[in-house]
């Protein structure tokens, strides 16, 4: 059902397995990989509709409903530059995790620390 994401409209009849669901939680079960945000937006600005009128985002689903999903862009990076990235290591310095008791030790009676090189 994720057909949702192409350049055209998309009709859904719903079957017994999604009556009773609320119509936000349906759309981000069939629209993986869209903000929850522009779901919610589009619910509220009433491109979504069932049986032709506007709904909220707490209609529930009926047997036979059917849904009209706008077009939906879904940004997606090219797979070579995901596989550009994930190559991508950051080099980060060495922790010191020796804890404050041993900065105390390196200071001086003054409670500065010394560096001699």
């Amino acid at each position: 059902m994720n057909s949702a994401g192409n350049n055209s409209v998309t009709h859904v009849v719903i079957s017994e397995e999604e009556q009773g669901q609320r119509i936000d939680n349906f759309l981000i079960r069939c629209c993986k990989g869209v903000p929850k945000s522009h779901l919610y937006r589009i619910l509220r600005s009433g491109e979504v509709r069932v049986n032709s009128g506007r709904i909220d985002a707490t209609y529930r689903l009926c047997l036979g409903d059917t849904l009209r999903i706008p077009p939906i862009r879904i940004a997606e990076r090219p797979q070579n530059e995901v596989d550009e990235v994930a190559k991508q290591r950051v080099d980060l310095p060495p922790r010191d995790f020796r804890g404050a008791a041993r900065r105390q030790e390196e200071a001086g009676a003054d409670g500065f620390a010394r560096y001699v090189s």
